[in-house]
């Protein structure tokens, strides 16, 4: 691999879009747009972050290749790590990628050591609580855009591998505490979903997979991502969000907040947030802000293969962070910690552990000044 991916990957032309020229004439200016959004979070009732507590609660994993060579030292130093940073929640972006299992599977390929129960076993001893993604295919960018026919095939198909990834991982996961649901691990954009068509094979897609879910596994939450190539204005972003989480009762919306990858700036990230925040507090669900940690680097392409990324500065990380805290309380996601923020990396990814430690953790030790 060309190295840790980001939380998606579009295929869409990189350079502003008509509704970015538009947002972008129409404003006048982030001091105006913060302000406008941090009163709107007051007046919602928003209650403001623990300052006792770090900022980030949570982490995605995304699992590679290269896990299937861990060792349980590795494990342990990386949930070692997410009991430095306070991390109580973690979301593994899938269990299968393409056909490679990282449990035992009668369906899929699997090899070398399988991490899943060795995740969920960490989690149990450290009291953090796992969401287990599904199915992953490094193809979804492309296959999603063919014809609705097509289309409605290709979803039917990933639902059933979902489906049956779920059925062969529930037995072992609800033996641990840990486990408290699920993550869809097909992403939702505001590029390919606008024409009706598409919509509602889209709507009957997640409803589907997530009734599926919830008979193989009563009670467990499930939960899906969404991000924003400003395709849609932010109005239309929640109508959007608002009939997606009605129709498919989806517990969990994460909302990547874009600032990493370049699709979103912090001027415009307030009007997207307002706008899913309203979506899910409209519809009875959680929101939960990923904030993105890494960098992509100018000449990295929009594909898996090409994708490059560094970490993130502390600056601007804690920008994001403090805008997300306007919008949701102790539920602020990390894109990631194992790839982005980690003491054991030789590199910034290493100083960037450090930086948030220092800011973030040392203040807030027992017998501190704070």
């Amino acid at each position: 691999m060309a190295g840790p991916l980001p939380a998606y990957f579009s295929s869409e032309a990189s350079g502003e879009t008509a509704v970015y020229c538009h947002l972008r004439k129409r404003l006048k200016g982030a001091l105006v747009v913060s302000m406008l959004c941090f009163l709107v979070s007051i007046f919602s009732g928003t209650a403001a972050a623990d300052p006792t507590s770090p900022p980030l609660s949570g982490t995605y994993l995304q699992l590679l290749q290269r896990h299937t060579a861990w060792d349980e030292a590795d494990w342990r130093h990386l949930f070692g790590d997410f009991k430095t940073l306070r991390i109580s929640k973690l979301v593994i972006q899938w269990s299968v990628s393409s056909d490679l299992a990282f449990y035992p599977s009668k369906t899929f390929h699997s090899e070398g050591k399988l991490p899943l129960s060795s995740i969920l076993d960490l989690a149990d001893e450290t009291g953090i609580e796992v969401h287990i993604g599904l199915w992953h295919d490094p193809n979804f960018w492309n296959n999603i855009k063919a014809a609705p026919e097509l289309l409605e095939s290709y979803l039917r198909h990933s639902r059933y591998r979902s489906k049956t990834i779920a059925k062969e991982i529930a037995l072992m996961a609800q033996a641990h505490t840990s486990f408290q649901g699920w993550y869809i691990s097909e992403e939702i954009d505001d590029s390919n979903w606008n024409e009706p068509i598409r919509r509602k094979i889209l709507l009957d897609h997640l409803a589907g997979l997530t009734k599926d879910l919830r008979e193989i596994t009563p009670g467990a939450e499930v939960g899906i991502s969404s991000f924003s190539n400003t395709r849609l204005d932010p109005e239309s972003f929640f109508a959007f969000w608002k009939t997606i989480l009605a129709e498919s009762s989806i517990d969990t919306l994460y909302f990547q907040d874009g600032i990493g990858a370049r699709k979103l700036e912090m001027n415009y990230l307030s009007l997207y947030l307002d706008a899913v925040n309203r979506a899910a507090h409209d519809s009875g669900c959680t929101l939960s802000i990923v904030v993105e940690l890494f960098e992509q680097k100018m000449e990295s392409g929009n594909t898996e293969e090409s994708f490059q990324a560094i970490p993130a500065p502390i600056s601007r990380i804690e920008q994001q962070m403090e805008m997300a805290a306007r919008y949701t309380e102790n539920r602020i996601m990390a894109f990631s910690i194992p790839d982005y923020m980690s003491s054991s990396a030789v590199d910034t990814a290493q100083h960037l552990y450090r930086d948030y430690v220092r800011k973030y953790i040392e203040p807030i030790q027992p017998g501190s000044a704070d």
